[in-house]
């Protein structure tokens, strides 16, 4: 039952038509999910579906992410503020195998992390 609410939710977001809507949105579905610990979601609940769900929010989180760094529509403060609540919520999602064992194994991807850049190759001198 709490897998069709969060995922109704998410779906009522995804039809948002601007950048601040979705963010509310968002920022609610997180803070209400990281408030509630989803318990029996989490120990109970199909772990295929909830990937998936999860997977979905915290794809919209990383495209509002990257849409403010473009445009600004959100201030610093309320940036921080859904950082610190995705954080949060990755840290309970973390906590559940733990807690529930392996079927629990959740993730959290909210920010999309710069890779490294790969090391050009080292230029091999031919001996004459």
């Amino acid at each position: 039952r709490q897998f069709d609410v969060l995922n109704s939710a998410l779906e009522d977001t995804l039809e948002m038509q601007t950048k601040v809507s979705k963010f509310d949105h968002l920022l609610g579905w997180t803070a209400a999910a990281a408030n509630h610990q989803l318990h029996a979601m989490l120990d109970r609940g199909d772990p295929d579906r909830n990937r998936s769900l999860f997977k979905a929010v915290a794809d919209e989180w990383k495209k509002i992410f990257e849409a403010n760094d473009n445009e600004s529509f959100m201030s610093e403060d309320l940036r921080s503020f859904a950082n610190w609540r995705c954080d949060y919520f990755q840290q309970l999602l973390k906590q559940a195998k733990k807690e529930y064992g392996e079927h629990a194994r959740y993730t959290f991807n909210f920010v999309k992390k710069p890779r490294p850049k790969k090391a050009a190759p080292a230029m091999v001198l031919a001996s004459a």
